[in-house]
């Protein structure tokens, strides 16, 4: 709807867009993004080709702010040619006639001396979500400054092209050689070796959302390669990527002496969730590091079925009192008559000692269970299963939270160059 009244209409504005002035052809762009709809859509979109630069970075951000279909499709037009696209950011596009054509204002932010605008350029050109701009994100991955490289790896990784594949497997081996050329010593150095770590992570996130055959490959070796020090990114994307087939490579890495790489492995073995992954997970219990005992346990809740129901049961004996309270909180969740027996033996033993807190969690287990799997609609619940409400589903696993999830210790973090 024309919210600017009668006196203003779009056939006016669009004689307008054809003025010699370009400053009043940008006003003319100004005022179709206020009014929208499709009409104004389908004039904005000729003023993206305009021969002034101003009024065509106006109508792109007209554009780029409506939440419009017809909008995104007159952006994706100006990259429907992606030879010209291409030879535009190397600065040899010529127009049809062989006279050098100035390029698209978003091109042109791509060629910028700052690379904090060729970031923006190319987080704008993602953001559009659309496979035609892959080739375009593609040749970002190319850019010198970190910060490019990695707009444009997020967005490949949302676009979900598997045109991107081999291109992300590439800048993740780039970084590893660069990486080995860094001398830790020296500061400037270690927070550029930091922002390369930061581009493998998320292209080893990438090849875990656009998945497929190749991706799963080179995540793969990825996870194998021993000069790497990352091979701890790629392990729950592949986990994403191979579900079951990943158990084998991810059960060798169980005794890493890498923590890092370990507690990846659980996390991986969590998103897998099945029941190799309970019995990897059922080792993990056997760790050294409390932290990785206590996400083995809370990741065997996630996976819900009735064989973690014995490996949490041995839990309530672990020397550290937060994972036995774990244990009992995730056998409570579990609701099932086969831990009854084993929660009650272990409040006996705990009722002479001074684990009050434990003990408390496993009566609080025991009303749970007894409670949960009594008599309900004339059907006993079966042992193994969870709760649910009437009429529900039991809950699945929710690990979606480890995929793409950004580590939070010192050693993952660091801005980009």
């Amino acid at each position: 709807m024309n919210s600017l009244g009668p006196l203003i209409d779009i056939e006016s504005l669009a004689k307008l867009l054809k003025v010699t002035n370009p400053q009043t052809r940008v006003w003319a762009v100004q005022t179709l993004s206020r009014i929208g709809g499709s009409q104004a859509i389908e004039q904005l979109s000729h003023a993206l080709k305009d021969e002034h630069c101003s009024v065509r970075a106006a109508a792109f951000s007209a554009l780029g702010a409506m939440d419009n279909p017809l909008a995104i499709e007159a952006i994706l037009g100006v990259f429907a040619d992606e030879d010209v696209v291409l030879g535009n950011i190397s600065g040899e596009g010529v127009s049809g006639d062989d006279v050098p054509r100035t390029p698209h204002p978003l091109l042109t932010m791509l060629m910028d001396a700052d690379p904090s605008v060729r970031a923006s350029a190319v987080k704008t050109i993602g953001n559009l979500g659309d496979k035609r701009v892959t080739e375009l994100l593609i040749t970002a991955l190319g850019d010198p400054s970190g910060s490019v490289q990695y707009s444009a790896i997020v967005a490949l990784g949302d676009i979900g092209d598997q045109r991107a594949v081999e291109a992300l497997g590439e800048i993740y081996v780039r970084t590893i050689l660069e990486r080995q050329r860094i001398d830790d010593t020296d500061d400037g150095l270690y927070a550029l070796m930091q922002s390369r770590r930061r581009i493998r992570r998320e292209a080893a996130i990438a090849l875990g959302k656009i998945g497929g055959e190749r991706a799963e490959e080179l995540l793969v070796k990825m996870v194998a390669d021993v000069r790497s020090d990352s091979r701890s990114l790629a392990i729950v994307p592949l986990a994403r990527v191979a579900g079951a087939r990943a158990i084998e490579p991810l059960s060798r890495l169980l005794n890493d002496k890498d923590y890092y790489i370990r507690r990846a492995v659980v996390e991986g073995l969590i998103q897998i969730g099945n029941s190799t992954a309970v019995e990897l997970l059922s080792y993990v219990l056997s760790d050294p590091d409390v932290i990785l005992r206590k996400t083995a346990v809370n990741g065997l809740s996630q996976i819900g079925s009735s064989e973690v129901i014995d490996p949490l049961v041995r839990a309530l004996n672990d020397p550290n009192v937060d994972v036995r309270l774990a244990a009992a909180d995730a056998l409570a969740q579990a609701g099932s008559r086969v831990a009854l027996p084993h929660l009650k033996t272990c409040l006996r033993s705990f009722m002479i000692t001074s684990n009050a807190p434990v003990r408390s969690r496993i009566q609080i287990a025991i009303s749970t269970i007894e409670r949960t799997t009594s008599i309900s609609n004339g059907l006993p619940r079966l042992p193994g299963c969870f709760p649910t409400t009437a009429g529900s589903r039991p809950r699945p696993a929710d690990t979606t939270h480890l995929i793409g999830q950004r580590p939070r210790h010192g050693d993952d973090s660091g801005g980009l160059e």
